[in-house]
């Protein structure tokens, strides 16, 4: 797709060159992305006012971010699966951020977060590539800490919903695929165009690493989600088994050449 030109002068400064060149044409990748976006989505900005294209800084997730990350799995959860995840809030969020911490510790990779111009945690989104891991090591305490989070009760609600949801599977990957999950924006920023912003990050990073096939899941209870991929250009190519649809957490897969 040919790509209009877009002002760059706000960002290397008037006559003048970065000083350091390798931030600069970082910047400047990132904004024909954003460019790409608006092209794509042109009732989201004002025609009028380039200006106002938001930047948007797709980085690897560090040990570090785990309250910052657990806080948003904590609302996808509550998007994904409503009255799954009870307790009080603040507990909810320190048992994902308990979670979160030992993966990024343990070197798992591929957790991304999406920051602001003010630096600020607008999202997150996850890519595995074929060379990854499909499974992730649990916490030793995991189970005490469940408990003390939740409570019985809900800990026990809780990893029976884990448990329908595994019934899927994991998805295999082929040669040049990639796998797309636990895709959150902040909720005070739904409907801002932040989302596709980062997806097309997170598929430029995809690509960047090999991948030209990109899949994710969404279950069939989350409309919003399936409308938003669809409009990504992603397109469903695999429905759920029967016996998911009954016992498990059903999902459709989907698939986008990147």
């Amino acid at each position: 797709m040919a790509l209009t030109p877009c002002p760059l002068s706000h960002v290397v400064g008037e006559g003048g060159r970065h000083r350091d060149s390798w931030r600069c044409n970082a910047i400047l990748a990132r904004r024909r992305i954003l460019c790409a976006f608006v092209l794509e989505n042109p009732s989201l900005f004002d025609k009028h006012c380039p200006m106002a294209i938001p930047m948007l800084t797709l980085r690897p997730a560090q040990a570090t971010d785990g309250l910052a990350l657990a806080a948003l799995i904590v609302q996808l959860f509550q998007s994904e699966m409503p009255g799954v995840l009870r307790g009080a809030p603040d507990a909810q969020v320190a048992l994902f951020r308990y979670m979160l911490e030992h993966e990024l510790l343990s070197g798992v990779t591929g957790r991304y977060l999406a920051l602001n111009e003010q630096e600020q945690v607008v999202g997150t989104a996850s890519l595995r590539l074929g060379t990854d891991s499909a499974t992730v090591p649990l916490p030793r305490h995991l189970l005490a800490v469940l408990r003390r989070s939740l409570g019985l009760g809900d800990s026990l609600r809780f990893a029976v919903a884990l448990l329908r949801g595994s019934l899927s599977g994991e998805t295999p990957l082929r040669h040049g695929e990639g796998y797309i999950y636990s895709v959150v924006v902040n909720g005070a920023l739904r409907g801002q165009g932040v989302g596709g912003m980062m997806m097309a990050q997170l598929e430029a990073t995809a690509r960047e690493a090999g991948v030209h096939e990109a899949l994710l899941r969404v279950l069939l209870t989350n409309r919003r989600a399936h409308n938003f991929y669809l409009r990504q250009g992603y397109q469903v190519i695999a429905q759920p088994a029967a016996w998911v649809r009954w016992f498990g957490a059903p999902s459709v897969l989907l698939r986008k050449q990147i």
